[in-house]
C-alpha cells in the first residue's frame, strides 16, 4: 500500500490539474471575501478569527463543485489511460490499487482547506487593515481555535463525501466524464429536488431532510454558528439535523458508495 501511494503522490505533483483547482478555490475564496467586504455590516465576519469560519464555509459551499472534477477524473482517466491494467499486471491487490488513489484525493481536500484557511486570514487581514474593523466578540464559553479546528475537519468531512461520490461513480463506469457529471450532477439534482419536496411538505418534506446535502449543510453550518452569530454565514434552519446526526448519515452514505465501488472492482479481470 505504501508503495502504491508514493506513486499516487507521484502522479499528483506531476499533474496540472490539482493545482489548477486549488487556485480556482482559492481565487473564488478571496473573490467572495472582498466582496462581502463592500457591505459594512458584514466586515466584521472577515477580521480573524470570524473570517477563519467564513473561509471554511466558503470551502464547503465550493466542495461540490470542486473536488468532484478531482475525484472523477483521477479514477476515471486511470482506465482511459490504460494504467490500471498495467498496474494490476504487476499483481497488487486491487483493493489497494482503488484505495490507494482515493486516499490520496482525500489527502489532497485536507491540503485545499489548509490553504483556504490561508487565503482566509490573509483576505481578512487586509480587510481588518484597511477597514479598520474588529471581529464580533465570540459566545460566550466559545474557543475560537477549537471552534476552527473542528469545522476544518467537519468541511472537510462533507468535502470527503462528494470526492467519494465522484471517485466511485468514476471507477464503476471506467470514465472521467462519468466520475465528474455524477459528483456535479448529484449536488445540483439534490438542491433542486430538495426545494420541490420542501415545497410539497411531509413526508416528502422529511424525506428532503434527510439527503446528502441536508446533512452536509446542518454539519457545517451548526459548527460556523458557535462562533459567527450574525450576518449570513449564522444562519441555521430550524429543521437542520443535530450535528451527531449528520456525522452518521454522511458515514453511512460514505460507507455504503465504499462498497460498491469495491465490490465492482473485485468483479473485474485485468484484461477488461
Amino acid at each position: 500500500m505504501i508503495r502504491l501511494l508514493r506513486a499516487d503522490w507521484r502522479k499528483l505533483r506531476h499533474r496540472w490539474m490539482p493545482g489548477v483547482l486549488l487556485l480556482i478555490l482559492i481565487a473564488l475564496v478571496a473573490l467572495v471575501f472582498f466582496g462581502i467586504s463592500s457591505r459594512a455590516r458584514y466586515r466584521g465576519d472577515l477580521v480573524l478569527p470570524d473570517g477563519l469560519v467564513v473561509a471554511l464555509s466558503l470551502g464547503a459551499s465550493f466542495a461540490a463543485f470542486i473536488w468532484p472534477i478531482l475525484a472523477g477524473s483521477w479514477s476515471g482517466s486511470e482506465y482511459s489511460w490504460g494504467t490500471v491494467r498495467l498496474a494490476l499486471t504487476r499483481q497488487p491487490s486491487r483493493i489497494e490499487f482503488t484505495l490507494s488513489g482515493l486516499i490520496v484525493i482525500l489527502l489532497t481536500i485536507g491540503a485545499g482547506l489548509c490553504l483556504v484557511l490561508a487565503a482566509g486570514a490573509v483576505a481578512g487581514s487586509l480587510v481588518a487593515a484597511v477597514t479598520n474593523v474588529s471581529a464580533s466578540s465570540p459566545p460566550p464559553g466559545a474557543g475560537a481555535g477549537e471552534i476552527v479546528l473542528k469545522l476544518f475537519f467537519a468541511v472537510w468531512y462533507t468535502s470527503a463525501f462528494y470526492a467519494v461520490l465522484a471517485y466511485a461513480a468514476g471507477v464503476v463506469f471506467r470514465s472521467a466524464p462519468v466520475g465528474i457529471g455524477a459528483g456535479i450532477g448529484f449536488g445540483v439534482a439534490q438542491s433542486a429536488i430538495s426545494a420541490i419536496f420542501g415545497a410539497l411538505g411531509d413526508p416528502w418534506k422529511a424525506i428532503a431532510l434527510h439527503f446528502p446535502n441536508a446533512y452536509t449543510t446542518a454539519l457545517t453550518s451548526r459548527l460556523s454558528n458557535e462562533l459567527v452569530t450574525t450576518g449570513p454565514f449564522s444562519r441555521v434552519s430550524s429543521s437542520a439535523a443535530s450535528i451527531p446526526v449528520s456525522m452518521v448519515g454522511l458515514a453511512i452514505y460514505i460507507a455504503v458508495l465504499v462498497a460498491l465501488m469495491l465490490a465492482a472492482v473485485r468483479q473485474r479481470d485485468i484484461t477488461t
